[in-house]
């Protein structure tokens, strides 16, 4: 059975607790072996909800007296016996019924999409179901069911082009049959949920037209998933093969924003040079390229934000370790004492990959790196997969003429989203 109640789910300390795999309790060293954690703190703010006060150390993160004389006081409340000071099956269930029915922030979901509780549980469903692999097997699993997410069998030029992406990614298992999620071992609601496909397009198609399901977090941020695991895929497998060797492009471009980005200069390129005739467009051409139109198609907000998410949640898993559903929780869960990280991620991204978040003149000063590398992206698929996997002599490095325009419309994207985190929490 799993925590239900959202200020205790994804909580790995208060499940053992359920499950009778562990417990809270007074040590018999006192205290200096006093348990603590966010854990203690999630306990302590429910009793204190249920008008058991904590008049001397409040929700201080540490199991003491005070808190053990709480718990003894709610289980005796509540026929809990033996009526002591240890959470427990017993305890840690009646909290959780308490709590069940407590509501979140209120999220408007559309067609393909899903709330963040909905996607750790969907998540957690489907490790459980695929248990033999490793971690970094799992990502690699449901990362191939968006992208490529064609046939299994891998019989594509699309498949060939993502296999050399990442030359160490555990694209296939051991009989030779592509790694990717299947409803085998899992609830069929849960399997439904990640394998959904939302509407990328304003006006939607039919069928959906994104390779996976959104996710929208509690600021009613929408996260295209797909792109979150493809950007965690390529932060850990980092080899790539033929064609992008032949170019010089790290896989970590084609696999984040600067694919994202890149791509609409192509378009507005195309469109503006060729008259709309070769060029992928969904634009009627246009003497001005339609860039910003283009960068909203090929680079939306739900894609970039995926994009951001997947350098962040990577970061976090260096540190945490363990199964994909741990540092999602994370990232995108509030903890008692801090934010997730979702509500700085602007800021995170900056720090990390581009430059001070509080300065964007450090962000222009690296405009002719980042114009280069997107450059070089953007020969590549201008040629195509078919073309870039069978050319010998890749063209020589072109100045594509929108890469400058598109580049600042994402600087201004990012702009606009640390000045959000900043009114909301400075």
């Amino acid at each position: 059975m799993l925590l239900r109640a959202r200020r205790f789910r994804y909580d790995a300390k208060l499940q053992a607790c359920l499950d009778g795999t562990d417990r809270l309790a007074l040590p018999p060293g006192g205290v200096p072996s006093y348990v603590t954690g966010r854990f203690v703190r999630k306990i302590q703010r429910a009793l204190m909800a249920r008008g058991f006060p904590l008049p001397v150390h409040g929700d201080d993160s540490v199991y003491g007296p005070e808190t053990a004389q709480a718990v003894s006081a709610f289980k005796l409340r509540e026929k809990i016996f033996p009526a002591d000071g240890v959470v427990g099956p017993g305890t840690m269930k009646r909290l959780d019924d308490l709590f069940a029915d407590e509501p979140g922030p209120p999220i408007i979901l559309g067609f393909g999409e899903m709330t963040v509780d909905d996607l750790l549980e969907a998540v957690q469903a489907a490790e459980g179901a695929n248990a033999a692999d490793t971690p970094e097997e799992f990502l690699t699993r449901l990362r191939q069911l968006y992208y490529p997410g064609t046939d299994p069998a891998g019989l594509t030029i699309r498949e060939a082009a993502f296999d050399q992406l990442m030359l160490t990614s555990p694209v296939r298992q051991a009989n030779g049959t592509r790694r990717i999620l299947t409803p085998a071992g899992m609830d069929a609601t849960m399997f439904a949920r990640l394998s959904t496909r939302a509407f990328e397009n304003a006006h939607p198609p039919q069928p959906p037209d994104n390779p996976g399901p959104y996710v929208v977090d509690d600021t009613a941020t929408r996260v295209d998933l797909g792109h979150v695991l493809l950007t965690i895929d390529a932060v850990f497998h980092p080899v790539p093969g033929v064609p992008y060797t032949r170019f010089g492009i790290p896989s970590i471009d084609p696999a984040s924003w600067v694919a994202d980005v890149g791509t609409a200069a192509v378009w507005a390129e195309q469109n503006g040079d060729a008259g709309g005739a070769d060029a992928p467009t969904k634009l009627p051409p246009s003497p001005t390229d339609n860039v910003d139109e283009y960068f909203r198609m090929s680079a939306p907000d739900s894609d970039l934000v995926g994009d951001i998410d997947g350098f962040n949640i990577a970061n976090i898993w260096i540190g945490t370790g363990g199964n994909l559903s741990v540092p999602l929780a994370a990232y995108y869960i509030d903890g008692d004492t801090a934010p997730g990280g979702y509500r700085r991620r602007y800021r995170d991204f900056l720090a990390n990959n581009v430059g001070d978040p509080d300065n964007p003149p450090s962000w222009r000063s690296m405009t002719a790196l980042f114009e280069t590398r997107i450059n070089r992206f953007n020969d590549l698929f201008f040629i195509g997969a078919i073309g870039a996997l069978t050319t010998l002599s890749p063209p020589p490095p072109k100045s594509w003429r929108r890469t400058h325009d598109v580049l600042e419309l994402f600087f201004g994207f990012l702009e606009r989203g640390v000045n959000t985190e900043k009114d909301t929490f400075d």
